[in-house]
């Protein structure tokens, strides 16, 4: 028994996911560019508005990562404001089936977004559902510091969203963390950059170091089930004889 209990430990440390966060997203490589009021300068690892987007024109950067890659993900970026926006526009970050602007996509079919928008005062990030052209969204998190870097993690693990942000790095000083149940569709595309053209606001965002490297959010009670399922422990000797 104690030799079973040792081989699950092992297994466990082995086996168990870690985020390998490092891979930064280089925006001038494989990635679709449609600006159609030319005001988005594109870097290796930013995206930054010159002067300001509007949404009147509108522009997106999109790049295909194959049909069903984006199930349970996990990533990260930085990005800030860096003057004040328009009221009632936004921008959004987010994964679909589909290349558009946001509001075609959206209607279009199922998407999952991280949503930075001006209301009548405060600057708000959010969780945004899409279920063709059915949406729901998430409580807000308040972003209302002008030309501060605020560091969004954005995961999803079955039917879960969660968006956590924080101010001076990555789990340092936490602004906020939210909550969505979304579908669990899976995505071909990334959207980088999605300001809808639709409308006349003008957005302010710049969006950094794109890192898509994380590991899925799949949880170690998750694993410790699949272990203590596996056929091998129930009477079956292992190769190298840890256990009987």
């Amino acid at each position: 028994m104690m030799k079973r209990l040792a081989a699950i430990l092992v297994l466990l440390i082995f086996a168990a996911p870690a985020h390998a966060w490092g891979t930064l997203e280089d925006f001038t490589s494989g990635w679709n560019h449609v600006d159609d009021g030319d005001k988005l300068d594109v870097y290796a690892n930013a995206l930054v508005d010159d002067l300001y987007i509007s949404e009147g024109t509108g522009a997106h950067h999109t790049k295909s990562f194959g049909a069903e890659h984006f199930g349970d993900f996990s990533c990260r970026w930085y990005g800030q404001w860096d003057a004040a926006p328009s009221a009632w526009s936004s921008v959004c970050f987010g994964f679909a089936d589909e290349v558009d602007y946001w509001p075609g996509v959206m209607d279009a079919g199922d998407s999952l977004w991280v949503r930075v928008s001006k209301g009548a005062s405060d600057v708000v990030a959010d969780i945004v559902s899409e279920d063709d052209g059915s949406g729901t969204d998430s409580d807000d998190i308040t972003i209302n510091t002008e030309d501060t870097n605020y560091y969004f993690q954005f995961s999803r693990s079955g039917t879960t969203a969660t968006l956590t942000i924080w101010t001076g790095g990555y789990e340092s000083s936490q602004v906020g963390t939210v909550n969505l149940t979304t579908t669990n569709t899976t995505f071909e595309y990334c959207h980088a950059y999605n300001v809808r053209n639709d409308d006349a606001g003008n957005v302010h965002w710049q969006v950094h170091d794109l890192d898509l490297s994380g590991a899925g959010e799949e949880s170690h009670v998750g694993l410790l089930k699949q272990t203590l399922n596996n056929p091998v422990l129930h009477g079956a000797t292992l190769s190298g004889g840890l256990y009987e």
